[in-house]
């Protein structure tokens, strides 16, 4: 089915760039966290969570509203900072599929298609954008035509 998909997409739209953009952003944000994520920046980031968090929830600072702040925004900041590296990821992973020639960029989608079991969100992203467009109700089979 994903192969049908492909074929029917890139007959469409003649490339693949949109499918790329939207199948890297849908890749989940841990995938891209290794190997920054144990260097010694973000061993030291979740080191002082761990320390917070014990004083957060220890009993002479369990209602202290500046600790709980301090908290919160060090959580924030983390999580912040592996967004912005997965992002970063991303976008030279998009630059560098972007620069292979697109029987690359097809196996490529067809492995993380498949790897990441994605298939079924396009599917429905494609139905609702031809029900929005209004050119008729999409038929999919289990042989992969479309």
């Amino acid at each position: 089915m994903i192969e049908a998909y492909l074929k029917a997409y890139y007959e469409v739209y003649g490339n693949y760039t949109d499918l790329l953009v939207s199948v890297v952003l849908a890749i989940p944000n841990r995938k891209y966290y290794e190997p920054e994520v144990s260097s010694f920046q973000y061993q030291e980031m979740r080191q002082e969570l761990n320390l917070l968090r014990q004083k957060r929830y220890s009993s002479a600072y369990l209602n202290d509203r500046a600790v709980a702040l301090k908290f919160k925004n060090q959580t924030r900041a983390y999580l912040q900072a592996l967004d912005d590296l997965a992002l970063e990821k991303k976008q030279e992973l998009l630059l560098s599929l972007f620069s292979y020639e697109e029987s690359v960029q097809e196996y490529f989608l067809r492995i993380t298609i498949d790897r990441h079991r994605m298939i079924r969100r396009l599917l429905s992203e494609l139905r609702e954008f031809l029900k929005v467009s209004g050119l008729g109700r999409l038929q999919l089979d289990r042989g992969g035509s479309v």
